[in-house]
């Protein structure tokens, strides 16, 4: 046990504040230092000491030279308490602290001069030089100290002594307690190893053991009893059988638990309890009562699992009823015959029986068996050599191995039966024939044996038709499969010859689609400078009939049909340019390639009300075929406005985007249309696929627009279903223009 210090033992606080109390009272100074000479409480210390000797490390040394010299006579002296002048002039009563026979500190008081004794001034100034000090301070300082007549030390020293004492009473009775305490964590410790020993060995007994409460609440369960109810400890403890156990079989276990809390009498009672894997099995339970110091009553139940010693016990009683009818009936049969004849007829009935259940396992073996003669009859044939030959037993023992195997005649089969009995066995393949006059591969293994002196053979069938058939299925793939290895440079030949033609009619109807779109876009385009000269004209026939009609206005009418017309060449000259084809790939604006497909749909849009919202970086650019590009982008908005026309969208909307992502450049179109279905949504992308089957749809456009992404510019297309519409994604090679 470790040693206790005089800090552990004692109030330090309280004391201090006894001490501050007195020396504002009395003026007395006071300290305690503990057995290592450390400074524990101190009250009133002088300026000379604190302010000089104790700062100075070798007025400083003295001190504590005085402290130990007090320590080291506090035994030895034989009055109250010990008088002593340290080294550095000024007097020293120490009484030591005394507690459980240990010195464990030491009360001071001190600093002062007896009145009979009064300090020599030049000592303390020549002091002050040696130490270093400011001498009118330190010389200041002396004169602060207090004056003492040894009858004033006496009383206080009385009143240490009470002080003294009061405390090694109060430290002897607080070292008794944390001793009381050490004592109490120690059995408090062994009384913690005892019940991890005894729940070590309690879980260790293969037994379900267990502790109920009053409440039939499980107090202590081991490792048997988790098993059995299939749940954790932690999950048993504090609850009844009722949550592990069937309700019937828990309402016997508390009727048993309460005859023991009523009677106090240990009580044995077999029960069924049903384990945690749902099997029900018979225990033999032991509950005792056990009572605490408190007087709190628990039942200590112990289970002895008897399911298969019960079993046992039930086959031993089956047993002895057996045998004690066996008994009687061979004393019924010694009484009836002699002895030798009953064990002849014991041993007839054993090997009879042997027999035939050798002959119901050949029976129902799953493969052929015969036993064949030397001349090639037919002995014996299991039921499923008869099945698969169409016979019945009978009539199959009535034939020859030459009637059910065309490829055997009887000089093959004796040279067969030569080879067979050199060797032991045999195994090789043949053909047997049925009834109806079908055949059938087969795989025989003949084994000669011999009994008693005498040899025969017994012939294993197998029917080998599916073996065969995959045989012949495996050797027609291999040629099937020589043969597509020969021809297949021409069939890709000609598969590739396809896929041109089929490029060249989609090709075709694209370009047939285009243009029909683009005639579409060039009525919008046309049909407001169309309006615009017809009421030029009717604007010529009113001035003409009223008598206005001018050389001035015909001019001006004509100036500005010639303006109209020349929109009109140039709108046609845009289209025609537009869907010229590109051979070269280039570095085009990415924003201003999105305004040129959008000049070409812009005026139907405005006519049908759909709002388009372009958000593009002016110096994004991609890399491919410009055109090309656009005509990707006119696909799609094509494709929103028959969404929008469709689905009669209140108000139509289309936000455009073009960012630049990594080293892609990524434009974004996104519509309100209420989106795609998700059983579509897939498909949407493959030729001939359209939803606008009743608007003459194609399913042409979108295909070609993911192949111009995609084989041509080398890109991404994709789509996805946003919040209220459907979002087309185009992801091509990036650059920044200027």
């Amino acid at each position: 046990m470790s040693r206790n210090t005089f800090r552990q033992l004692v109030d330090l606080e309280k004391i201090r504040l006894l001490l501050e109390a007195h020396y504002k009272v009395t003026g007395t100074l006071s300290a305690i230092l503990d057995a290592d000479e450390n400074i524990l409480v101190a009250v009133g210390w002088q300026d000379i000491c604190t302010r000089f000797h104790r700062t100075n490390s070798a007025a400083c040394a003295r001190c504590r030279e005085s402290d130990a010299y007090i320590k080291a006579h506090l035994n030895d002296f034989n009055g109250e308490y010990l008088d002593y002048r340290c080294r550095n002039g000024l007097r020293d009563v120490a009484v030591p602290i005394i507690i459980g026979g240990e010195h464990l500190a030491t009360f001071f008081t001190g600093q002062f001069f007896y009145d009979d004794d009064k300090p020599d001034p030049e000592y303390f100034r020549a002091q002050a030089r040696e130490f270093g000090f400011d001498e009118a301070d330190y010389m200041d300082a002396l004169s602060r100290v207090q004056v003492r007549t040894r009858g004033q030390i006496r009383d206080y020293m009385e009143y240490y002594r009470c002080l003294v004492q009061m405390m090694a009473e109060m430290g002897l009775k607080n070292l008794e307690l944390s001793r009381e305490v050490a004592i109490r964590i120690k059995a408090e410790k062994e009384l913690q190893e005892s019940r991890d020993f005894m729940k070590k060995v309690i879980d260790s007994v293969a037994d379900p053991i267990f502790v109920k409460d009053r409440e039939h609440r499980l107090q202590l369960v081991n490792t048997a009893e988790c098993e059995l109810a299939g749940r954790s400890r932690e999950d048993m403890i504090g609850r009844t059988d009722y949550a592990f156990f069937p309700k019937d079989q828990v309402d016997v276990f508390w009727e048993n638990d309460e005859i023991v809390f009523n009677t106090g009498k240990e009580n044995v009672n077999e029960e069924e309890i049903t384990d945690a894997q749902g099997d029900k099995r018979i225990v033999v339970t032991k509950k005792t009562l056990y009572s605490d110091m408190d007087g709190a009553r628990y039942i200590v139940g112990v289970i002895r699992d008897v399911t298969d010693l019960k079993k046992a016990e039930s086959e031993v009683r089956k047993l002895n009823a057996e045998l004690e009818q066996r008994v009687n009936e061979r004393t019924s049969q010694l009484v009836a015959a002699n002895e030798w004849l009953q064990r002849e007829i014991f041993e007839r009935k054993r090997a009879n029986d042997e027999l035939q259940l050798t002959q119901f396992c050949v029976d129902k073996a799953s493969i052929g068996i015969f036993r064949i003669s030397d001349e090639g009859n037919i002995k014996f044939a299991n039921d499923l050599a008869c099945l698969c030959l169409g016979y019945t037993p009978k009539e199959l023992r009535s034939l020859t191995v030459f009637d059910i195997d065309p490829t055997f005649n009887l000089e093959v089969f004796q040279r067969h039966r030569i080879k067979m009995r050199e060797d032991g066995s045999r195994t090789f393949e043949t053909i047997h024939r049925r009834k109806d006059g079908s055949t059938f591969p087969v795989e025989i293994t003949v084994n000669y044996l011999e009994y008693r002196d005498k040899g025969f053979t017994v012939s294993f069938s197998r029917n080998i038709s599916e073996r065969k058939a995959a045989e012949e299925q495996l050797r027609q793939q291999q040629r099937q499969l020589e043969e597509l290895n020969r021809t297949l440079r021409q069939r890709v030949k000609a598969e590739v010859a396809k896929n041109r033609e089929k490029d060249i009619i989609l090709i075709q109807q694209n370009r047939q689609a285009a243009l029909g779109e683009t005639l579409e876009h060039i009525v919008h385009q046309w049909k407001q400078p169309l309006n615009t000269i017809g009421l030029l004209i009717q604007f010529l026939q009113a001035s003409y009939a009223k008598g206005k009609l001018t050389d001035e206005i015909v001019r001006e009418t004509a100036d500005k049909t010639m303006d109209l017309l020349d929109h009109m060449s140039q709108t046609a000259e845009v289209f025609r340019d537009y869907y010229k084809p590109e051979k070269e790939k280039r570095v085009f604006g990415i924003k201003e390639t999105v305004a040129e497909a959008l000049s070409f749909i812009e005026p139907e849009f405005r006519h049908r009300n759909i709002t388009v919202e372009t958000d593009a970086d002016p110096g994004l650019a991609g890399h491919g075929y410009p055109k090309e590009f656009a005509q990707v982008l006119l696909i799609i908005l094509t494709n929103a406005r028959d969404a929008f026309r469709e689905k009669s969208t209140a108000k139509p909307r289309l936000a455009i985007k073009a960012f630049a992502e990594g080293k892609r450049a990524v434009v974004e179109v996104t519509d309100n249309a209420g989106g795609i279905p998700e059983r579509v949504i897939g498909k949407l992308f493959d030729l001939y696929f359209t939803t606008k089957e009743a608007t003459g749809g194609t399913g042409i456009g979108l295909y070609m627009a993911k192949s111009i992404i995609e084989k041509h510019m080398k890109g991404r297309l994709s789509v996805t279903n946003v919040d209220g519409g459907a979002q087309f994604r185009i992801e091509v090679g990036s650059s920044r223009q200027g």
